[in-house]
């Protein structure tokens, strides 16, 4: 998993994304609602090596944040999730309903 610090990481990252997954996590560490919405899509992670994860700590780099918030269209919502497929946001959710099985269910079959 890939922290993401700056603006030009992340728009290489979006760009360079082709048919394979891209799943970035919004981390807000100073809320238990992220902190174990984070442990999820850790977990989700370790368990899927083929599929590119990566996050955004918000306090840190809250102006990756709302960059992302610019390129992706998608309204800032803390946690937050949002998936990346060849170089489209095709989904998003938040809060409780990150999960592992969630992303599961959304992930795209590798062959």
């Amino acid at each position: 998993m890939i922290e993401i610090t700056s603006e030009s990481q992340l728009l290489a990252m979006i760009e360079g994304n082709g048919p394979v997954d891209l799943f970035l996590f919004k981390h807000s560490v100073h809320c238990p609602t992220s902190s174990d919405a984070f442990s999820e899509f850790k977990a989700f992670a370790e368990n899927h090596p083929d599929v590119d994860c990566a996050y955004i700590d918000l306090f840190a780099h809250r102006n990756v944040s709302g960059f992302l918030e610019k390129v992706s269209k998608i309204k800032h919502e803390s946690p937050q999730l949002i998936q990346y497929y060849e170089g489209n946001a095709i989904w998003t959710t938040s809060h409780g309903a990150i999960t592992q099985q969630a992303i599961e269910s959304h992930k795209h079959q590798t062959s």
